[in-house]
């Protein structure tokens, strides 16, 4: 919401909607983002896991917010520069949560893997992530 209303994008006019906005800035569309960040969580998940249903339900969690993204600009109260800034602004926050993850988790190996090394490198390692 913050840059929702740092940026104020007005939203397209109101003769191209098909339903009333929840708001009236346009830039970024949180209904994307939400969802974007459902599909990225998704993902994740299921590169955590073999499962054929884990990744099935990733798949579906994408194309679910493939779909909000265009709704949104379908039902005119969005332009598609605001459904793609929150699908950047996602992705950009899956690079950097997924970075973090990865500098724990070789935090953790460094450190004798997090449990059962002995001495204070378990006391002093911070965070523990099961690899």
């Amino acid at each position: 919401m913050v840059i929702k209303y740092a940026v104020a994008e007005p939203r397209p006019p109101a003769r191209l909607w098909a339903m009333a906005p929840d708001s009236r800035f346009s830039f970024p569309s949180g209904h994307t983002t939400i969802a974007a960040a459902v599909a990225v969580t998704a993902i994740f998940l299921a590169n955590r896991s073999a499962s054929r249903w884990t990744v099935a339900g990733a798949v579906v969690a994408a194309v679910f917010a493939l779909l909000v993204a265009g709704s949104r600009v379908y039902l005119g109260v969005h332009y598609l520069t605001d459904v793609l800034a929150s699908m950047a602004a996602v992705a950009a926050s899956a690079v950097a949560v997924s970075g973090a993850w990865a500098l724990l988790h070789a935090r953790a190996e460094r450190e004798g893997g997090g449990r059962g090394a002995g001495g204070d490198s378990d006391r002093d390692a911070g965070v523990h992530v099961r690899p």
